[in-house]
């Protein structure tokens, strides 16, 4: 599972998914931006931050 987590972080689509997630949350407040990009920080942090994309 966690090799499967690292990997799609690593995908340069995960910043525009973000953006996408932040986007929705700022017009119909469903989806809680900040958990999406703390998520993603903690990925980054954890493999070191040289992903795509950071």
């Amino acid at each position: 599972m966690r090799d499967l987590v690292e990997s799609v972080a690593a995908t340069p689509w995960v910043v525009l998914v973000v953006f996408v997630v932040a986007a929705l949350d700022a017009v119909v407040p469903l989806s809680p931006s900040e958990s999406t990009l703390i998520a993603v920080a903690v990925v980054s942090a954890q493999t070191g931050g040289r992903r795509s994309g950071w």
